[in-house]
């Protein structure tokens, strides 16, 4: 059974990242649910920086509302790329805008030179809400099965190692 707190999440999510729907009325006429239920959304939202309020509207009458928009740098992407001597990584916002990027080389092992970017971003203030690595092996459900270029990767399970 579906939770309706997280569906009406979702919706309102769809309609200020897909719809550019951006005041509590227009929320609450889109997802056909009442003004002070989307309000406290919205607020809970702001509160965990998902949801930033970027100005006011004129309305045709009455006190200006408020707008809403996305917080482009809520969750961000990690991408990593596997060479013989360096890793490259890259981090991306929400809006696919590069935020900084580099290249660390390998100093020991490809595993624990891997950890140098993953920690430091670990440690930022910065949400990474995926992980993207490209290596040149054979893959099956997360775990390098074969990696002949890379012998300290072969056979561990990558997923699992980046998401302690």
């Amino acid at each position: 059974m579906k939770d309706p707190q997280h569906e009406l999440l979702v919706d309102i999510r769809k309609q200020i990242a897909l719809h550019n729907v951006s005041t509590i009325s227009e929320l609450s006429k889109a997802t056909h649910v009442s003004f002070p239920t989307v309000k406290k959304i919205i607020d809970d939202m702001i509160v965990q920086g998902e949801v930033i309020e970027y100005g006011q509207h004129a309305p045709k009458g009455g006190r200006p509302v408020k707008s809403y928009k996305d917080n482009p740098t809520f969750r961000c992407c990690l991408t990593l790329y596997f060479e013989a001597s360096e890793i490259h990584y890259r981090l991306i916002d929400c809006q696919a805008q590069i935020l900084e990027e580099g290249v660390t080389l390998v100093a020991d092992t490809h595993l624990e030179t891997q950890g140098t970017p993953v920690d430091a971003f670990d440690e930022h203030t910065i949400n990474v809400g995926a992980i993207s690595v490209s290596i040149a092996a054979a893959v099956d459900t997360g775990r390098i099965v074969f990696a002949p270029e890379y012998p300290s990767l072969g056979h561990l399970d990558l997923k699992n190692w980046l998401m302690d």
